[in-house]
C-alpha cells in the first residue's frame, strides 16, 4: 500500500484527481485450478520435468472433510482445485497463477498494485470533464475484462467488498459520472474523498499479515 500512497500524493501535488478502485476477490486460495496453475507454471515460466512434478504431488491426492459439531463427520472428498493457506508456497503459487491478470490490466491502465485477494487499480487525470469522462470509460473497460479474466481462470471478484474512490484535492465543479465496477451498478461503493479525508485514511491503513 505504500506504493499507493505514494504514487496518488504524488498526483496531489500535481493537482491532478486519482480514480481508485480497490477489488476484493472471493475466496482465491480455494478456487485456483490445478490443470490452470500447472498450465501456467509450464508455460510462461518455464516450469517443467521434475520440478513440475514436485508441483504436481505437493497439490495432487488431497483431500478434506467436514465435521459438524465435534461428532459428525463427512466422507473424505477429493481436492482438485485450491492452494494452502498458512502455507509459504501457497501464496507463492497464487501470485504466479493471476500473473498474466496484470497484461490484462496494463492494456487499459498504468498502476496496479496488488497481493494475493486485495488488488488496487488507480490512474491519475487532470480535473475536467473530458479526462474525468474517458477515465471513467477505461476503469469500467478494465474492470469488465478483469471481470472475464476471472471468470475463464475461475476467480471471482467479490462485489459487496469493492470500493471506488475518486481521491481530489479540492471539491469538483462537474459532476462524476458513477464506475460501474460490478456486473450491476448497485454493487460496490464509490465515494469522492478530498486531500483531508484521504489523509486521515491513509493513518489507518495497516500493511496485510503475509
Amino acid at each position: 500500500m505504500l506504493k499507493v500512497q505514494s504514487d496518488i500524493f504524488e498526483s496531489m501535488d500535481r493537482q491532478n484527481v486519482t480514480l481508485l478502485v480497490m477489488l476484493d476477490l472471493n475466496d482465491t486460495f480455494d478456487t485456483v485450478s490445478h490443470d490452470v496453475l500447472f498450465t501456467t507454471l509450464e508455460h510462461q515460466f518455464g516450469v517443467s520435468g521434475t520440478v513440475l512434478d514436485w508441483f504436481r504431488s505437493y497439490l495432487n491426492n488431497r483431500k478434506q472433510k467436514v465435521l459438524v459439531n465435534s461428532n459428525l463427520m463427512s466422507a473424505p472428498r477429493d481436492l482438485n482445485c485450491g492452494v494452502p493457506q498458512g502455507s509459504c508456497l501457497g501464496p507463492v503459487l497464487f501470485v504466479l497463477y493471476i500473473s498474466s491478470l496484470y497484461d490484462v490490466i496494463s492494456c487499459h491502465l498504468p498502476s496496479v498494485h496488488g497481493y494475493a485477494y486485495d488488488h488496487q487499480l488507480y490512474i491519475s487525470f487532470k480535473p475536467d470533464p473530458l479526462c474525468t469522462a474517458n477515465t471513467v470509460k477505461a476503469m469500467e473497460a478494465c474492470i469488465q475484462d478483469v471481470r472475464q479474466w476471472m471468470l475463464i481462470n475461475r476467480l471471482m471478484i467479490n462485489d459487496s467488498k469493492t470500493e471506488v474512490m475518486l481521491i481530489t484535492v479540492a471539491p469538483l465543479i462537474f459532476p462524476v459520472q458513477e464506475v460501474s465496477s460490478s456486473s450491476s451498478r448497485q454493487h460496490g461503493r464509490q465515494n469522492i474523498c478530498e486531500m483531508s479525508t484521504f489523509l486521515r485514511m491513509v493513518t489507518s491503513w495497516k500493511t496485510p499479515n503475509v
